[in-house]
């Protein structure tokens, strides 16, 4: 019987001889012509999408570690850590900072080394922080420098945000790349709402723990190394996976001396302003968000609840990331673009505007984003003080 990769193979253009062979999981691809309508229907769109659909979730469990310290910090003054605000305010930013510099580097790592062999490798390198995590915080004694470091490593899992969608970009032809890489982009950022939802979960469950129980001043038992160890074997599997079912592309392997035009080109400079206020903006709001419910919200009212609440807000990004690549195939990047930028200001009025003005006295001596709002709070307080004696 005649396999179907061969027989895909055979509706190409003639003149043309594809071996069948390049198409199958693991191998690298020499001939892709994805803008050729009869190679992207009978052979391209089944490849494409099966990479893909590996790359969404290797990359939705790399924001997860990304972004696990944006809810584990929210619990380590409960069991007896002696962190500040700040301190814990910085153990959720420092992976925001190392995540967004290591992009640089994945960019060009990726077509030098072949974009299947590193998604493997660098999902699978993800494991090393976990672990790491998972030990330092079944001890309360462990120093701040230690988890500045464990939180800086768990950052790499950003940058494979930048190999991905560079990697899956070169799959599909250019009417659908803003919808494949809305997707690919889109379902990866849903990590940040996965680690923020799940966490409170398994943390609270001791049949997934392995190691030995914090507990709260009130005696209740957490085990916080779960929000790490969890996801251990997944990024093992997932790493697997992509080692034997993703392809290399050859168009897309391009030494470093050819790469690094892109340095001298202004409108690469111009995007990199727009994604700092863009995807900057959504993965900053969204680290912080679930220490500014528990610092700011939650001491006014326990039904404020970041495990109720945070994850929310990167939900609805991540999926409207989705439809924006969808919408920027329609209408055009640059229109999508404003209307981001329009779209955030006035978020960001709105949540200026809804900060609690009781915060300024929950959180008195705090460094937290909710601080930019205090002094105004102060002065509202004593204006309304002076207006009442008057």
């Amino acid at each position: 019987m005649t396999s179907p990769v061969t027989q895909e193979a055979r509706t190409a253009p003639a003149g043309t001889a594809y071996d069948p062979e390049q198409y199958r999981p693991g191998k690298t691809i020499t001939d892709w012509e994805p803008e050729n309508e009869l190679f992207w229907k009978s052979t391209g769109k089944k490849v494409a999408a099966r990479n893909l659909w590996i790359a969404v979730p290797a990359l939705l469990v790399a924001f997860v570690v990304w972004q696990v310290w944006s809810v584990t910090a929210t619990n380590l003054k409960d069991v007896g850590f002696g962190f500040s605000t700040s301190q814990l305010f910085w153990l959720t930013a420092v992976p925001g900072i190392t995540g967004g510099t290591a992009r640089v580097f994945y960019t060009f790592l990726g077509p030098m080394i072949g974009q299947r062999r590193f998604t493997a490798l660098s999902t699978l390198v993800l494991v090393i922080p976990l672990i790491w995590l998972g030990i330092a915080v079944q001890d309360p004694n462990t120093s701040y420098g230690v988890m500045i470091a464990i939180a800086a490593l768990c950052g790499v899992g950003g940058a494979n945000f930048a190999s991905s969608l560079a990697n899956i970009g070169f799959f599909f032809p250019k009417r659908d790349k803003g919808n494949a890489t809305g997707i690919n982009g889109g379902l990866g950022n849903l990590g940040v709402s996965v680690v923020q939802l799940v966490t409170p979960i398994v943390i609270t469950s001791s049949v997934l723990a392995v190691g030995s129980a914090q507990h709260k001043a009130d005696g209740t038992p957490v085990w916080l190394q779960n929000a790490a160890f969890l996801w251990v074997p997944v990024l093992v599997i997932l790493a697997v996976i992509a080692w034997f079912g993703q392809n290399d592309l050859k168009v897309a392997s391009t030494p470093f001396s050819r790469q690094k035009v892109i340095f001298k080109r202004k409108h690469n400079w111009l995007m990199t302003w727009l994604y700092v206020g863009t995807f900057g903006s959504f993965i900053g709001f969204a680290a912080a968000l679930p220490m500014l419910i528990k610092t700011t919200f939650t001491p006014i009212d326990a039904a404020y609840s970041a495990a109720t609440y945070a994850w929310m807000g990167p939900a609805v990004g991540a999926l409207a990331r989705w439809a924006g690549g969808w919408i920027a195939d329609k209408i055009g990047g640059a229109r999508v673009t404003i209307i981001s930028f329009v779209g955030m200001a006035l978020s960001i009025i709105g949540v200026i505007n809804f900060l609690p003005p009781a915060a300024a006295t929950a959180t008195s001596g705090a460094s937290s984003p909710a601080s930019c709002a205090r002094s105004s709070s102060r002065a509202s307080a004593t204006a309304r003080r002076s207006a009442r004696s008057r």
